[in-house]
């Protein structure tokens, strides 16, 4: 649209630098936001087998608002010995606020196949705890108040696995409910598609420094053939290491990858001040793409990959991705090549990269500290 209006003058062009610049500024605005309201976050892994559900969560023992009183000698300090004394009690008041059924029917919790154990290093609750059902488990209702007994603001995030597919719920005080339906045959094949598709693309969406780098190469953008060209060489190189990591043929440390990807965007933006007009920009992105690529597979890595079909929920992940790679392009590109035409575009692009080097230097610092 704006490649069409040959009428934008003056005060409207401005106008569009403000409004373009705010969008290309988002990340970093929500990046200082979240880091001035962090939140704390526990996990549960439910691995449905028949009729029987794994369950094993993972909070920070100071998250919980009870865990004074299996605090043997009052010194604040929760041992594993004192884990293991209380640990009837533990299991009863987290199954209380942790309720899971099938066809309207509650699991039954199975204490001695039970454990609780404390991790000394990150000070984190580790419970390991087996439900049983009368039946197979055709669906999967979870009720879950731990939100309602941890810090302000803390969320709790549920991956639930079956038969090779993966799913998510996430709870906090608004949100206690969620409910899940059994996908069997051609369902689940389609439902494995549709579920890595979505979580390439919400990742690309929401992964605020995979974005940021994007933009960033973005801005210098002279020509199509050459942003193709650059775009081309990070995408294959983060396909390439994604599939080699999610194989677990190389794997690198997440305390390297994410400051290695901080330092990508820093790079990018120092290249599009001291460099703009760089013809072989595609070799320095392919290998940062390389590094991304880690990244993404820490994602799936997180999720848990299925063994089942491990190479479709890779390609669809990738396309997800892609996908979303491609409608950044679509939606920030004609906008660029309009603003191309002012005498001041040089200065707005040095100025957003400016930005984007020190937004990528404070995530650098952050991920590395």
């Amino acid at each position: 649209m704006f490649l069409l209006n040959r009428t934008l003058k003056g005060t409207k062009a401005k106008s569009l630098v403000i409004v373009l610049a705010a969008l290309l500024l988002l990340p970093g605005a929500c990046a200082i936001e979240a880091l001035a309201h962090a939140t704390s976050t526990s996990y549960s892994l439910l691995d449905i087998h028949d009729k029987t559900v794994e369950w094993r969560l993972t909070i920070t023992v100071s998250d919980l608002n009870f865990f004074k009183e299996f605090d043997s000698n009052s010194d604040l300090i929760i041992t594993q010995t004192e884990v293991q004394t209380h640990r009837d009690l533990i299991l009863t008041r987290l199954f209380q606020y942790f309720q899971i059924s099938s066809n309207r029917k509650t699991a039954r919790l199975v204490p001695s196949r039970s454990n609780v154990q404390i991790h000394k290093d990150t000070y984190e609750l580790v419970c390991n705890a087996i439900f049983e059902f009368e039946e197979a488990v055709k669906d999967l209702s979870i009720h879950c108040t731990l939100p309602l007994i941890t810090n302000s603001g803390h969320v709790h995030l549920a991956r639930i696995t079956y038969d090779g597919l993966s799913d998510q719920a996430l709870f906090h005080k608004q949100q206690t409910g969620s409910h899940l339906q059994m996908l069997r045959g051609v369902a689940a094949w389609t439902g494995r598609i549709r579920q890595f598709l979505v979580l390439g693309l919400d990742h690309i969406f929401t992964g605020w420094d995979h974005i940021l780098f994007l933009v960033t190469l973005l801005l210098v953008g002279s020509s199509l053939k050459r942003l193709i060209w650059v775009v081309t060489s990070f995408t294959v190189a983060h396909s390439l290491t994604l599939i080699l990591a999610s194989l677990d043929i190389v794997n690198l440390s997440p305390k390297f990858v994410e400051p290695a990807i901080a330092i990508s965007i820093s790079y990018t933006a120092l290249e599009n001040l001291l460099l703009p007009g760089t013809a072989k920009r595609w070799m320095i992105t392919f290998c940062f793409g390389l590094i991304h690529g880690f990244g993404f597979a820490g994602v799936l890595k997180q999720m848990g990959l299925p063994k089942e079909g491990l190479m479709l929920s890779l390609f669809s992940f990738n396309l997800g991705v892609e996908i979303g790679q491609l409608l950044m392009v679509l939606l920030l590109f004609p906008s660029l090549v309009y603003l191309a035409r002012f005498k001041w575009q040089p200065k707005m692009v040095s100025a957003l990269s400016l930005v984007i080097l020190v937004i990528g230097y404070i995530w650098f610092f952050e991920r590395a500290l």
